[in-house]
């Protein structure tokens, strides 16, 4: 769990730094992509060791909690910042925001509903 906690912990580092440079190459005064850029080194650490063979059962098992504990936290942690952002942006931002939101609920709900139509079909076809 040890060798877990380091190898997120520098890619998290890493990440930030490419991210804050990314966003000073772009002209923002902000980290651009530091958390994607922190998953990226993650998974290509975790591949690197792997074939490499210095992936232990203990680390896989430590990196399994990790990642399950990382995800919801940095997924908590960005969905914060875009609030602020939105926010403090104004309509157009807060209405960007909201309309992917909206049409992937929508996309669930047709789906939804063909695929219980599909199943209603199959199962008419089955009692004739």
């Amino acid at each position: 769990m040890i060798w877990a906690t380091t190898w997120i912990a520098a890619s998290m580092f890493a990440g930030n730094a490419v991210g804050t440079l990314l966003g000073a190459a772009v002209g923002l005064d902000m980290n651009v992509g530091g958390i994607g850029f922190s998953v990226l080194f993650l998974l290509m650490l975790t591949e690197t060791l792997k074939k490499q063979g210095r992936f232990s059962p203990q680390a896989e098992k430590g990196m399994h909690f990790w990642r399950e504990v990382y995800a919801m936290a940095i997924v908590a942690m960005a969905a914060s910042q875009d609030v602020y952002s939105a926010l403090s942006k104004g309509a157009i931002a807060i209405l960007a925001g909201i309309a992917p939101v909206l049409l992937v609920i929508v996309i669930v709900a047709c789906l939804a509903r063909m695929q219980a139509q599909k199943e209603d079909r199959e199962g008419q076809d089955g009692r004739e």
